[in-house]
């Protein structure tokens, strides 16, 4: 009996040892790695609560760490499979999510991207989410608009669904979408501008115009030579009529 009595109060301590571990949430756990980082020029990282360290050389991207770079300097992030991620100068970007589906939010400056195919990553700016639909390029300037210069993005944004294809620029404040022309990935694409119609033909044969007055300006000087010759030589025969008369004097 007392056995039995020990046993049981054995296994309730062990019960209640065991439900208490459950409920104790896990300390200090390993953040995803979601790839790589590189920074050129003035670049930095930063972890959740962590100061900002200048990155110079390549190390682990993250999940949790924030990005930023200032007026001149640049910084690539490698996500594998999922793309690649490109900070231009004066850029910060905040990622979460997991390793396998990477949101990348974007607070400000232009952060250009390459989405691999089916690729899970996300974009966050100005309450929009950005997908890739496929293999995708393009760039984003913060709170302000979507440019793609090659593939289809998916935005979604305030209850809408936009599909913004290369050459298409969106954005976020009026939820438009205006063409543009663009120079290949990660270039700098320009406003579209409507073809100019064909200029008006140019007068009737100019380059004749120009011969005949050639023409009538030579005219103009043989004929003056002609009158000039025939001056001189009613000159010359009045001058030897004169001495001729003379001389019968």
């Amino acid at each position: 009996m007392e056995n039995n009595a020990l046993w049981k109060r054995v296994m309730a301590s062990a019960v209640s040892m065991g439900l208490v571990i459950l409920q104790v949430p896990s300390v200090g756990a390993a953040p995803s790695v979601f790839g790589t980082v590189k920074g050129a020029g003035p670049a930095w990282v930063a972890a959740d609560s962590a100061q900002w360290l200048q990155v110079s050389s390549t190390r682990p991207l993250l999940g949790g760490d924030s990005l930023k770079t200032d007026d001149k300097g640049f910084m690539l992030a490698d996500l594998g499979s999922q793309g690649t991620v490109g900070l231009y100068s004066g850029a910060e970007v905040r990622t979460s999510g997991t390793s396998d589906a990477a949101v990348i939010d974007i607070t400000k400056g232009k952060v250009a991207f390459h989405v691999g195919d089916k690729s899970p990553m996300q974009f966050a700016s100005a309450g929009a989410a950005v997908t890739g639909r496929g293999t995708a390029d393009g760039y984003i300037d913060g709170g302000s608009s979507l440019t793609v210069e090659r593939g289809t993005m998916q935005v979604a944004m305030a209850g809408t669904e936009h599909t913004v294809t290369a050459g298409q620029r969106f954005h976020f404040d009026s939820q438009k979408v205006e063409p543009v022309k663009v120079a290949g990935a990660y270039g700098e694409p320009e406003r579209a501008e409507e073809i100019p119609s064909a200029p008006p033909p140019p007068p009737a044969a100019p380059a004749a115009e120009t011969s005949g007055k050639k023409t009538m300006i030579a005219a103009w000087v043989i004929g003056g030579l002609a009158l000039a010759g025939v001056i001189t030589a009613v000159a010359i025969t009045a001058s030897d009529d004169n001495d001729h008369n003379g001389s019968e004097d």
